[in-house]
């Protein structure tokens, strides 16, 4: 009641009369029963109705017995349990028995001090709740139907589209809290901007770092859970949507359960994976200290890295993608580059047989480069009986004996390209760098200064990326001990320019025979199940 009692206090339910309305109308309605319980009317039709409002008509006594809080419960024929007529979930609800009593609720209802005025109540779907709730079907319903048609083709597409999915969810959502506030007050505005900013937050993060999106569904779920305990009692129960106050959180809690078992079993994999070359790495890194050990090797090391740091690699990220041909082609080679490597107006290769194309076509200037390079710096390339045995170039040169049993590094398999791009690339072809590649292999520090240095003043070459894993600062666990410096470039020479070739990168490893007779191949198939366990 208005003045305060509640409960057992209350003896009728402190209204006139009380009725159903479809569209605005009021329905006539024939009672076989009319029962009065305390503070609840129970009402017992002849037939059912299709109603989406109701009204009460006030008392002629005094004002202190109004109510003030109440609800109104329907109860059908095939039914068993009441059910509450919430604001917004009722557009047209056939109504066999219904019951009107005051209520608990903390949420005041303004009821007129003119004795007999009608107080209407719309059941009607409120806008600002169709507006949300069509927006939560065509959302994510149109990105992943666009991630359906576009996934294996265009993956980024398909994705920036889930996320403006999430986005226009979380739009409406947001639409739907204010809406609510202007028209209702606010009852449920809290839980709806709270999901419609977290949707909000799905969207940003899968769009800009998805990495971290299993750590954002943990994060979401944190923060809904705390939310709800912020403001538990604070809206009356009675009066909540339970769809758009429950049914979300169950499939935050659900994503967030499975986020974390998704990063449990990640973690398990990487702590199998790390274990299976832990013997590998202390192997290395004790040959490392051996290595540094060595007078003179540390300033040596920081003169090879001062010189790399002064490198002037090409600062554009572009540049270190596959392109297919340039302009300074011969017409020819242009014409054929066109017809086979890549469409006239493609300046990026987007099939692998492309890719393969332009690495057969500079392999063989890359390798005639490599020779000159170990020529000047007394380098080493790999044998053919084994890791362990090299042959010095500086004696294979003027030995075609020696020159037969150099093992020129093949291309890598189209197998394990199909299995990078699938799984680190998401199919783009031309961020793979490392087709067509070589090796050199060094007995010191200084030899292999000396072919840093002399690739850096190759004017034929321009470098687009630089790793070196021999820094004195490197954390050996990012490469589990192993330690050699990798090049990324391309190379620009009159046959590579006639060919059409001079965009091509390729790969070259400057290595130490030490780290080289320790590589098994034991070592390497551990390391095979060690990248196969991290999906690498």
């Amino acid at each position: 009641y208005r003045d305060g009692r509640i409960g057992s206090e209350i003896k009728d339910p402190g209204i006139r009369s009380f009725g159903l309305a479809y569209r605005g109308c009021t329905q006539p309605f024939h009672a076989i029963s009319h029962i009065q319980e305390g503070p609840s009317i129970m009402v017992n039709y002849s037939h059912s109705l299709q109603v989406n409002g109701w009204y009460f008509v006030t008392q002629s006594e005094a004002i202190e017995s109004d109510p003030v809080r109440f609800k109104l419960e329907t109860l059908n024929p095939q039914d068993s349990k009441w059910k509450l007529l919430a604001l917004g979930r009722c557009d047209g609800m056939s109504v066999g028995i219904s019951r009107i009593s005051c209520t608990k609720g903390n949420m005041d209802f303004e009821t007129s001090h003119e004795r007999g005025w009608r107080h209407h109540f719309s059941l009607d779907t409120p806008w600002y709740y169709a507006a949300m709730r069509h927006c939560r079907q065509l959302g994510p319903g149109l990105g992943l139907g666009l991630v359906c048609i576009l996934g294996p083709r265009q993956p980024h597409l398909a994705k920036a589209w889930v996320a403006v999915g999430f986005g226009v969810t979380g739009l409406a959502e947001i639409t739907c809290a204010f809406g609510n506030v202007i028209c209702e007050g606010g009852t449920l505005s809290t839980i709806w901007f709270l999901q419609g900013f977290s949707n909000f937050g799905y969207a940003i993060v899968m769009h800009s770092c998805e990495i971290w999106i299993l750590h954002y569904m943990i994060f979401d779920a944190c923060l809904s859970y705390l939310f709800q305990l912020l403001h538990s009692g604070l809206e009356s129960p009675e009066v909540k949507d339970p769809v758009a106050q429950w049914g979300p959180q169950v499939d935050v809690y659900l994503a967030a359960f499975v986020a974390l078992a998704t990063l449990g079993l990640r973690s398990f994999s990487n702590y199998k994976s790390y274990n299976l070359l832990k013997d590998d790495k202390d192997r290395y890194d004790a040959e490392w200290r051996d290595l540094v050990a060595e007078p003179g090797s540390v300033e040596t090391l920081e003169q090879i890295s001062k010189m790399i740091e002064s490198i002037r690699v090409v600062p554009d990220n572009d540049s270190q993608l596959q392109d297919f041909t340039s302009s300074t082609a011969s017409a020819p080679a242009q014409l054929a580059a066109e017809r086979i490597l890549a469409s006239k107006n493609q300046s990026r290769v987007t099939s692998l047989d492309q890719l393969y194309a332009q690495a057969n076509g500079v392999q063989a200037v890359l390798i005639l480069k490599i020779q000159s390079w170990a020529t000047v710096s007394r380098g080493a390339f790999l044998s053919k009986e084994g890791n362990s045995s090299y042959v010095p170039w500086n004696e294979a040169r003027g030995d075609p004996a020696l020159c037969e049993k150099i093992r020129w590094v093949d291309l890598k398999r189209v197998d394990r390209s199909v299995e990078k791009l699938s799984r680190s690339y998401s199919n783009e072809c031309w961020r793979l760098l490392d087709i067509c590649r070589q090796c050199i292999v060094f007995e010191s520090f200084q030899d292999l200064a000396r072919c840093v240095k002399t690739i850096s003043r190759d004017l034929d070459v321009t470098i687009v990326r630089v790793k070196n894993r021999m820094r004195q600062d490197f954390d050996s666990r990012n490469s589990h001990g192993w330690r050699d410096i990798l090049f990324n470039m391309r190379i620009s020479t009159p046959e590579t320019r006639r060919l059409g070739l001079q965009q091509h990168v390729v790969e070259l490893q400057l290595i130490f025979d030490k780290f080289m007779a320790r590589r098994t191949d034991n070592g390497h198939a551990r390391f095979v199940s060690f990248r196969n366990t991290r999906g690498e």
